[in-house]
């Protein structure tokens, strides 16, 4: 429901100084218990400690990288696959979260459609294909941007970049 209500007219959404690699911690929190069934490996950390914090909306944020690790759930195969997120400093202004796997991979025809509503390259009932388009909006509110790079059979690679500040339009 989260989800469709990011389709409606927004409400102006509550802007906090949060820390990137907290909300990673929380999600990976919430995850535990799914995350028991897999390696101790599935999952990778490398977060910049010295990353600085950003204005952003905590539980907006939190349901963007929510999705993406449970996107790499899906891909990867849960014996010898392995996810990477990585937080780090793209420049003065902007900080980067990544998150990768090695899994099966997005064809190229379909990396171009991966953020439009209702698009899923997951089998029937398994997604309704409105996961990465609700990444896609909120990631634009935050004045941010996130993109997909794939090789088939070789895994993916979602990054988001996002402003350290956001601008309220002028007050």
């Amino acid at each position: 429901m989260r989800s469709l209500l990011t389709f409606s007219p927004r409400r102006s959404a509550e802007f906090s100084r949060i820390g990137l690699n907290e909300l990673v911690r929380n999600v990976l929190r919430i995850l535990h218990h799914k995350l028991k069934q897999y390696p101790d490996r599935l999952i990778q950390r490398h977060l910049d400690e010295a990353l600085p914090t950003i204005q952003a909306n905590a539980a907006e944020l939190e349901q963007v990288i929510l999705n993406l690790v449970l996107n790499a759930i899906d891909a990867v195969d849960a014996g010898r696959g392995a996810i990477l997120i990585r937080t780090r400093v793209a420049d003065e202004r902007r900080v980067i979260l990544e998150i990768e796997d090695n899994g099966c991979g997005i064809p190229l025809e379909d990396q171009q459609k991966l953020f439009e509503p209702f698009f899923t390259t997951k089998p029937v009932g398994k997604g309704i294909g409105i996961g990465l388009s609700t990444c896609y909006h909120i990631i634009q509110a935050h004045g941010g941007e996130i993109n997909v790079s794939s090789t088939p059979g070789r895994g993916a690679r979602f990054t988001v970049v996002l402003p350290m500040t956001v601008d309220s339009g002028g007050s």
